[in-house]
């Protein structure tokens, strides 16, 4: 997405571009794949976009309840049932809100609503359901947090709170660094970072059973981005490309360097592969696919936009398809 021109734009392997127009007055910043369509979500506004064959429909969540307002899409969860999406519904009587929502073909349900707190992100365990948030009711931490964060699991059949659990004051929950799901833990990740919210070169990772903390890892000189699970194994992607693979007793048994040069903007992870998109010493963004445990870049390709773009701070989203 671009300030200059909006649009989805469809790359080709020939390096043909395709672009389909969208609504101006938003920016679309998180996208997730569910059952063979693409969703892409604004942050801004109800306006979102879907695609499935190659045709593109705008639609609203809910929109007979979420009407009047802007209620943006924080984050995006993909489920076998629908989607669950995180709407960042604001100040309501004097306590702010944030609605856990779910929809799919013939679906729409409010899950659960939160109060005083910011929901940032949710893993699926079977009927339950993780949500990281920030409580906006506790003191500040330190300069980089709005409050506390926290982690609880909501019984999705009975809508039930089964545990509710401060992080320690190094964790904090962002819609752009979500939890995942690891066997039955949940994993929660942090950079440190100085009062002014510069990262120091030191990451936390932890795991939660039950509202408890099972293990804490500490990684020295490696500023986490993000974290994704497959065959069995947790992947920890840093600056620069670097790799921090786990078995399931937590023990690291393999690191990579995909020695990256440039800006790492977004990461996406499909099936045993990540794609991350690079805003390149050249300032022009590129998107790099890599096989995950080989560390072998497999493709490279730039995205074809006008250079009046400043991709270094731009928003936008992507989704590879395999």
């Amino acid at each position: 997405m671009n300030q200059f021109n909006n649009s989805i734009s469809v790359l080709y392997e020939d390096g043909s571009v395709k672009e389909i127009p969208v609504n101006t007055s938003m920016v679309l910043e998180n996208a997730v794949e569910n059952q063979g369509e693409y969703y892409f979500y604004s942050r801004q506004k109800n306006i979102h976009y879907r695609m499935k064959d190659g045709r593109l429909e705008q639609f609203s969540i809910m929109k007979d309840v979420y009407s009047d307002g802007y209620y943006g899409v924080l984050y995006a969860y993909p489920t076998e049932k629908g989607c669950i999406q995180i709407l960042n519904i604001g100040v309501q009587d004097g306590v702010y809100v944030t609605d856990i929502v779910r929809t799919g073909k013939d679906m729409e349900e409010l899950i659960y609503k939160l109060e005083n707190k910011l929901a940032c992100s949710v893993v699926a365990e079977g009927d339950l359901l993780h949500i990281a948030y920030i409580d906006l009711k506790t003191e500040k931490p330190d300069q980089n947090s709005i409050g506390s964060s926290g982690i609880m699991t909501l019984d999705l059949e009975s809508r039930r709170i089964l545990s509710d659990t401060l992080l320690p004051k190094q964790y904090r929950a962002e819609p752009d660094r979500p939890v995942v799901g690891f066997g039955d833990a949940v994993i929660v990740y942090s950079q440190e970072l100085t009062e002014e919210g510069i990262p120091t070169g030191k990451s936390y990772i932890a795991a939660y059973r039950e509202g408890s903390q099972i293990k804490e890892i500490v990684a020295e000189e490696f500023n986490i981005l993000a974290s994704y699970v497959h065959a069995n194994k947790l992947y920890l992607i840093g600056d620069g490309g670097m790799i921090k693979i786990y078995d399931s007793d937590y023990k690291n048994i393999a690191d990579a360097d995909l020695n990256i040069e440039g800006v790492i903007r977004k990461i996406y992870f499909k099936e045993n592969y990540v794609f991350i998109a690079v805003y390149g010493n050249d300032s022009k963004m590129y998107i790099h696919k890599y096989e995950l445990d080989s560390g072998i870049q497999e493709e490279k390709f730039e995205v074809p936009y006008p250079s009046v773009i400043d991709w270094e701070i731009e928003n936008f989203t992507f989704i590879p398809n395999l």
